[in-house]
């Protein structure tokens, strides 16, 4: 036969050889597991979403993505491209790093290094077949895909619980912050930049969650005190209480003798519907008593953006009074202010509460 005759017979042989998925059947060696390219690139995903879990490095991961991308479907698991061959597909990483990596992946239980004698990568031909392979076995991987994928869900259902328990946490410290408990928000702040896991965060949430509802159930049993200038209705009738109010004189044109007055109901009344024309415009009707005032002022606060929690805690450290004049003085000033509820924290639970006289708004 002349070697032209040859060579149809010899690509005929190859273009068979391709098309025929290649199975190891014999030898110490034998693969009888054929490639399941989306099991594999499946796997990928999930080592990729649950590398931590296995102690892998991005570069593992890069590594790995080239050797299954040297597999074909149906052919064999085995990898027998050289280290230079790989680092080139593994983003041109040094072969250092590329040893370093498949340490990692081999330590994972992920692959399986097939050594042969002299260290090359080879297979060893059978007239019936491939009977020995010497090279990078991704076996394991295929193998354990299922395990994998329950390992990145459990990752992932993880990060989606941090992801969570951090806006909860934003949450209940900004509510712990108008509640006035400073030292429990520079307690815990830090957390949310820390790597905590879901259930340490979902601890701190819980104490925080139960500090706030403890103050709110005891700010709901918080009674109007006759001390604090509030009105005492007998039979729809309003006895006149004198109340003792100090003014811190800001504009001399705008008041004048506003220092240490002592003022009837119906006098403090008037001052308060001279002063506050804007916010008792919203009203249903104009307030005609020093309560209907506090009625309408509790209204607004939730308006202003006001928590409830917070206001009841400025009503049991001011009282009910002082609390209302100090929203109707905030309500006509709501456009100079950034962060009314924020300001209105500070008046009375924060540092400006020592020695605030919520009349002076009135001015």
């Amino acid at each position: 036969m002349t070697l032209r005759g040859f060579r149809p017979s010899r690509e005929l042989d190859m273009k068979q050889e391709m098309q025929v998925p290649r199975v190891l059947g014999r030898g110490p060696n034998a693969l009888v597991l054929p490639a399941d390219m989306s099991r594999l690139w499946m796997a990928h995903r999930c080592v990729s979403d649950a590398k931590k879990r296995y102690g892998l490095s991005n570069g593992a991961i890069s590594t790995l993505r080239a050797l299954i991308s040297f597999l074909r479907e149906g052919g064999e698991m085995i990898v027998y491209a050289a280290n230079a061959t790989i680092c080139k597909r593994a983003d041109n990483q040094s072969e250092r790093n590329l040893r370093r990596h498949l340490a990692q992946l081999v330590e994972a239980g992920l692959i399986v290094r097939r050594d042969s004698p002299n260290g090359k990568r080879y297979v060893i031909q059978h007239p019936d077949g491939p009977v020995e392979a010497f090279g990078l076995d991704l076996s394991p991987l295929m193998r354990r895909s299922k395990e994998l994928g329950q390992a990145a869900a459990e990752v992932n259902r993880e990060s989606a619980l941090v992801k969570f328990m951090r806006k909860r946490l934003s949450s209940l410290l900004y509510r712990a912050e108008q509640a006035g408990h400073v030292d429990l928000v520079d307690e815990y702040r830090p957390a949310r930049r820390r790597r905590l896991s879901s259930e340490a965060l979902s601890s701190i949430c819980d104490k925080l969650q139960d500090v706030l509802d403890t103050e709110l159930a005891r700010s709901e049993f918080v009674r109007p005190d006759a001390s604090e200038g509030i009105p005492a209705a007998i039979d729809g009738h309003y006895v006149r209480h004198k109340i003792n109010t100090e003014y811190k004189e800001k504009d001399p044109d705008a008041v004048s003798n506003v220092t240490s007055q002592t003022l009837t109901e119906a006098e403090l009344l008037q001052k308060i519907q001279d002063r506050c024309p804007e916010a008792l415009s919203f009203a249903v009707r104009r307030p005609s008593s020093l309560w209907e005032i506090e009625e309408h002022a509790l209204t607004l606060a939730a308006w202003c953006g006001i928590s409830s929690e917070l206001l009841n805690a400025a009503i049991a450290k001011a009282g009910r009074f002082k609390v209302s004049v100090a929203v109707l003085g905030l309500f006509g000033r709501r456009s100079s202010i950034r962060n009314l509820p924020a300001y209105f924290n500070s008046l009375f639970i924060g540092k400006r509460a020592s020695g605030f006289q919520p009349f002076t708004l009135l001015t």
